[in-house]
């Protein structure tokens, strides 16, 4: 029996060495029957290293299959799933979402197998990592597994009685310390906020039971182990408030219990008092101002010492305490007790004229102590705004306030400038009016500005955001206005009372529209955290209805080709959004974006003077500034991410090729137009094509603009090369004499007798003595160097000097104006060029023929069951012009050229292409793969017969035009 249990292991192991992932999920799935017998043979050391050897496997059925064999086994055998979990734990982050979920399920079984799994904690952690996933399914799955651990009705009659004399079943007890050994070993309690409020719209069992459960307990430990513990307290109280904290950012009602609401507030008003200066400390105190400021609009009363002695105690902190979101916390609290207390601004204005003072007298201080002054100043009048008002104080004006961070910003010392914009935005967020005059807007475009500091772009954009946010909350503010104590707002007109500029005013709607361009410039700034802070107010425009659609979309494609990964997930998942609710606005949108993406491309490689702002720049860890070739890269993931949202209906993937192929019809001449049509032409040729009519869509739409523009831009450079010789045979000055027509031919064209740009077989003639043979399937289609030497030499100086024979514009005749239209053919026919070398390359690679080209049709409906045979074969553009003439002689070369290219275009390379034998696969390597420029080394080869087999003369001599295929 043994002998055989060694044999059966050896041939598992074996097995799962195979090539196939099908034999090797197999032999996972035929183990099984061996592991019913027993489970046991899991724990053996070398079966356990080639089971989780194939929990890496590249196959996903083999991962799945290898997870599969374990789980099956965790409830039964609760002693193997432990020798499991670590590396179970890691197929969590699995790429595929099969694995992921077969990996949470068995992490579940484990720890709902035995009452004290030992890594149950570190098993929570690494399943609410994925409640963010990208997977929906992922998100509602951990969500429900959360709901099982916690909550889920007890059903325990066992009690725990505290010392307040509460009492609550020992079952929700063990859940509120399990949740508190969880948030201790997280940065942040973020994810746990997603998790309660994702549980809370489940509404398995009501509302109150869940309020009434872990909150209660959670409140009683922190005070049993604040009480209990002498030396660093606030270690061992702060993740019971930050548990508390989160359930309170869900639902403020969870802090409020319905016999006393102000428990919480009287209760946690002592823990104000002097404490340590760490950020732990600091950290504490947010929660529990946090925590006391949620619950004050719930409240219809408060006793008046408990008001006075808190007034006293955040006055204090807002004075001396040295960490600002503390401060922050303190200045929002207090407006909110004031309030409550109905007693008025005094308190507010009191603060607000010592931070005044302190401003406008200042001398030589602490620049650390003005910039202070300036956050807290700011504050005030955000969150006691609604207060002065009322009261219509003498003692506060608005205008003033303004003018002090005015006079601020122009300061030279950057922290205090920045410091003042901060500031500027918590005015603005209380009264947004002011956004929409003059001076305001001029500061507010100025920091929104390529060239502006990337410390004020982002500084700027932090403060629209929180103008948004502010203004989304007010509708959830409005619906607890009636049961809220709070005081009259009559007489409130500054305020935006309903978020998406729903209000009488519509500011909200106003001022986004008015900034929006701005705004959206910065997406393709070069710092990745501005354009994280703009995808943010992008997802609040969006969210609220603030702007149009089709305005975000060329921005946001240009983020998919973002190299950091945060950014390009986002926008692909606002694309996502977009494609499915406005189809319409994102087909036509997506050749704006390509070139949107492209400007993106040459910024983040630093190819403006915004890259090359050394304030910029995140050091030797930055992903940008990287080279053409990576960015190119990083580019077509993001554009085939794209194209494989749209890739499923035919008329937006025909709308998606064609709005890229218009962007060559008729260009417009700039820097980087050539570039641009270069960067589309490689896009195009990297798509992920899998059907025949993808690219013969494709090749339909180039034949469109080839068929509409070829033939009259081919006309205008032939007209004006046989002007160009006209006008230089006419005779030149020499001397007493003059050049006649047969000299300055023989001098211009070599030995040409007679030159026909007709395209016959003189023709053929004159390039041959001009270019030399060129082969026709060469896709880097140029002029050789020494033909071009040869054309300058006879176009130059003629007879050792004497005569100075140039085709500029002076001696022929030529006025600016007609090198300024010629210009404009050659740039359409540099266009034209790029997309016949794509058309060419489409050809070659996926073996189309001029009749498969010929019979495509756009409207008509993929058919079944085709196959799209591909040919390895790299995509250059070669030697591609990317300037235009700057002289008349310059203009016939490239004439020529394009010539060649209309020439070649009537190749048929179907039948080419389908002679060539294709090569066998290459064995499976697992010690070394082989190197990708093996294969491009074979492609070449077969590519370079391919030409021999197309260049022979009796071929060349028939060739005459036709339509394009």
């Amino acid at each position: 029996m043994v002998r055989a249990l060694f044999l059966l292991k050896v041939c598992f192991q074996a097995s799962l060495r195979e090539n196939s992932p099908v034999i090797r999920a197999k032999a996972l799935r035929a183990v099984s029957i061996i592991v019913e017998a027993d489970p046991e043979v899991l724990c053996d050391k070398r079966v356990q290293l080639a089971v989780e050897g194939r929990f890496c496997d590249s196959a996903i059925s083999v991962r799945e299959a290898a997870l599969e064999l374990v789980g099956r086994h965790i409830v039964s055998h609760p002693d193997v799933g432990l020798k499991y979990f670590e590396k179970v734990a890691e197929r969590i982050k699995d790429t595929g979402v099969s694995v992921r979920k077969r990996a949470i399920k068995i992490i579940q079984d484990m720890c709902t197998s035995r009452d004290n799994f030992s890594e149950f904690t570190s098993a929570c952690i690494e399943i609410i990592m994925r409640v963010t996933d990208d997977e929906s399914s992922i998100q509602d799955l951990v969500c429900k597994t959360f709901y099982e651990f916690w909550f889920e009705e007890p059903s325990g009659s066992q009690a725990r009685i505290f010392s307040n004399g509460s009492s609550v079943p020992m079952e929700v007890t063990k859940k509120a310390e399990q949740i508190v050994d969880m948030l201790r070993r997280m940065p942040n309690y973020q994810l746990l906020v997603s998790v309660i409020k994702r549980n809370l719209t489940l509404d398995f069992f009501p509302q109150s039971t869940k309020a009434a459960g872990i909150n209660p307990v959670l409140f009683a430990r922190f005070i049993n182990v604040e009480e209990s513990t002498t030396d660093q307290s606030e270690l061992q109280t702060l993740p019971y408030v930050l548990v508390l904290h989160a359930f309170c950012v869900v639902d403020p009602t969870f802090c409020a219990p319905a016999s006393d609401p102000s428990q919480f507030v009287v209760t946690l008003q002592p823990y104000l008092k002097s404490r340590g200066n760490n950020r732990a400390v600091a950290q504490l105190l947010e929660s529990i101002i946090f925590i006391m400021d949620s619950v004050f609009p719930l409240l219809q009363k408060l006793q008046l010492s408990v008001i006075e002695e808190l007034e006293q105690d955040l006055k204090h902190m807002i004075v001396r305490h040295s960490f600002m979101t503390v401060v922050h916390a303190c200045i929002k609290c207090l407006c909110s007790v004031t309030k409550v207390a109905g007693k008025g601004s005094v308190a507010i204005e009191y603060l607000i004229q010592l931070f005044f003072k302190h401003l406008y007298n200042h001398g030589a201080e602490n620049k650390q102590q003005l910039g202070w002054s300036i956050f807290c100043l700011g504050l005030l009048i955000r969150y006691g705004n609604s207060l002065l008002s009322l009261t219509n104080s003498r003692r506060f004006d608005i205008a003033s306030s303004l003018s002090l961070f005015k006079r601020y910003l122009k300061m030279d010392d950057f922290v205090l400038k920045v410091r003042a914009l901060q500031a500027l935005g918590f005015v603005l967020i209380a009264r947004p009016e002011f956004m929409l005059e003059k001076d305001i807007g001029e500061i507010i475009e100025a920091t929104f500005s390529s060239d502006a500091d990337s410390r004020l772009k982002m500084q700027a954009l932090e403060n629209m955001y929180e103008y948004l946010l502010d203004a989304e909350s007010q509708m959830g503010t409005e619906k607890t206005v009636d049961t809220a104590a709070q005081c009259p707002q009559e007489g409130n007109s500054t305020t935006v009372p309903v978020a998406a500029g729903a209000g009488d005013s519509n500011i909200c709607g106003g001022i986004i529209q008015l900034y929006w361009n701005k705004i959206l410039d910065r997406c393709i700034d070069f710092n990745e955290q501005v354009c994280q802070t703009v995808l943010k107010i992008v997802e609040v425009a969006l969210r609220q209805g603030l702007v149009h659609p089709i305005t975000c979309v060329p921005y946001l494609i240009a983020l998919e080709t973002d190299p950091q990964e945060v950014n390009s997930k986002l926008a692909h998942h606002f694309l996502m959004i977009m494609n499915e609710k406005y189809p319409s606005f994102f087909e036509t949108r997506l050749g704006d974006g390509l070139q949107m993406s492209f400007i993106f491309i040459q910024i983040i490689n630093g190819g403006s003077s915004e890259g090359a702002n050394s304030t910029n720049f995140r050091g030797l860890g930055n992903m940008r500034g990287r080279s053409e070739c990576a960015a190119l890269s990083q580019a077509r993931l993001g554009v085939s991410r794209i194209y494989k949202l749209i890739r499923g209906n035919l008329n937006s993937r025909n709308k998606f090729m064609s709005s890229i192929v218009r962007k060559f019809d008729n260009p417009q001449w700039n820097n980087s137009v050539i570039p641009f049509m270069m960067h589309c032409t490689e896009i195009l040729a990297l798509l992920p094509f899998t059907l025949p009519d993808e690219p013969l869509s494709l090749i339909f739409s180039i034949n469109r603009i080839i068929q509409v523009r070829a033939g009259s831009i081919e006309a205008n450079l032939k007209a004006f090369c046989s002007r160009l010789f006209l006008r230089g045979s006419q005779g030149i000055d020499h001397e007493n004499g003059v050049i006649q027509q047969d000299q300055f031919a023989q001098t211009f064209f070599g030995n040409v007798g007679a030159v026909d740009l007709n395209g016959s077989a003189q023709e053929d003639s004159f390039c041959q003595q001009i270019y030399g043979h060129m082969g026709p399937l060469d896709l880097d289609v140029r002029i050789p160097p020494e033909a071009v030497d040869k054309l300058h030499t006879n176009a130059g100086d003629y007879v050792d000097g004497k005569t100075h024979f140039s085709l500029s514009t002076e001696p022929c005749g030529l006025s600016d104006n007609d090198l300024q239209k010629i210009q404009v053919d050659c740039l359409a026919a540099i266009a034209l060029q790029l997309l016949l070398k794509l058309k060419r390359y489409l050809k070659i690679k996926y073996a189309l023929s001029d009749a498969q080209c010929q019979a495509f049709s756009p409207t008509e409906s993929v058919k079944s069951g085709e196959t799209l045979p591909r040919q390895n074969i790299p995509f250059t553009l070669g030697t591609t012009q990317t300037d235009l003439p700057s002289t008349p002689q310059e203009v016939l070369p490239r004439y020529q050229e394009f010539k060649n290219a209309l020439r070649e275009d009537t190749i048929d390379y179907g039948i080419y292409t389908s002679c060539i034998k294709p090569k066998r696969p290459a064995p499976r390597r697992i010690s070394k793969r082989p190197l990708a420029g093996d294969d491009e080394d074979d492609c070449d080869e077969d590519y370079a017969g391919e030409a021999r087999l197309t260049s022979s003369s009796n071929r060349r001599s028939s060739y005459r035009r036709r339509q394009p295929c």
